[in-house]
């Protein structure tokens, strides 16, 4: 018997497409859009408190930590109002379609690396005000949990072969998918073990350029999800390509892992 004929099979009212009955990225997008604008408020809750602290005895080297981290969080908060309105994009689509979930596809990625920049900085004003073993613990914590980086991010492109193709993706389809972009993580973070790291209070010039490279593709992936609501209904992107996309947001990642 085909797989097709053992998976839950159902008739979309609105588009008239015959698909899985399975999560639906609409319904997820509006609960998206409002941790996005949580994690955002939380972000410029955070530089505002930073811009009113003037204690005097802090050192010039603290200064400088708190305001890499400020900078951070401001990044930060930008790309979540960004995640938030695009979120709320996906949720007003009338249907389930290829697009809904490339679309979710794109803004998925931008929100991995606002995420990725928020914990990041949550790391660097722990090592500013507290002290450094909390620091060390939260330098630990951060490479896991990009580890899922990639996994979050390609389940949208897995989605719409299990939805729309009526079937589980393959073994070599997962691997195309994930892999790719798990090697940037892997590598920062046993690099991270071996005591590789770029200072940013010492690496200024790496530090802002990090953080442009992030904030330009917090943007393209916003504007490109955005851009896709208007194409065609059965739009996506190939495996190969996805896998590219997410294998950036990866490579930019990674250097957080490093940068201390």
């Amino acid at each position: 018997m085909p797989i097709s004929r053992k998976l839950p099979l159902v008739t979309d009212e609105i588009s008239g497409r015959v698909r899985v009955r399975s999560y639906d990225v609409r319904i997820a997008s509006q609960q998206y859009a409002n941790i996005a604008g949580l994690l955002a408020g939380f972000a410029f809750t955070v530089v505002i408190l930073i811009a009113q602290e003037n204690e005097p005895t802090l050192s010039d080297i603290e200064v400088l930590r708190r305001n890499i981290a400020a900078v951070g969080f401001f990044g930060s908060f930008f790309g979540c109002v960004l995640n938030s309105f695009v979120f709320a994009l996906i949720s007003g689509e009338e249907a389930l379609t290829p697009r809904t979930n490339q679309m979710a596809f794109f803004v998925a990625a931008s929100f991995s690396l606002s995420i990725s920049l928020l914990f990041w900085s949550i790391a660097i004003i722990l090592r500013t005000f507290l002290v450094e073993e909390v620091a060390a613990i939260s330098y630990k914590i951060f490479p896991l949990f990009m580890m899922i980086h990639p996994i979050y991010v390609v389940s949208s492109i897995l989605d719409n072969i299990y939805i729309f193709e009526c079937r589980r993706p393959r073994f070599r389809e997962y691997l195309v998918a994930i892999v790719p972009s798990l090697v940037p993580i892997l590598i920062a973070f046993l690099l991270r073990i071996g005591k590789f790291t770029i200072n940013a209070e010492l690496n200024l010039n790496v530090f802002y350029s990090v953080i442009w490279c992030f904030l330009g593709m917090i943007v393209l992936g916003n504007l490109a999800a955005a851009a896709s609501s208007a194409l065609s209904e059965d739009f996506q992107l190939s495996i190969k390509l996805g896998s590219f996309w997410v294998c950036l947001h990866s490579i930019l990642i990674s250097f957080l892992i490093v940068l201390i």
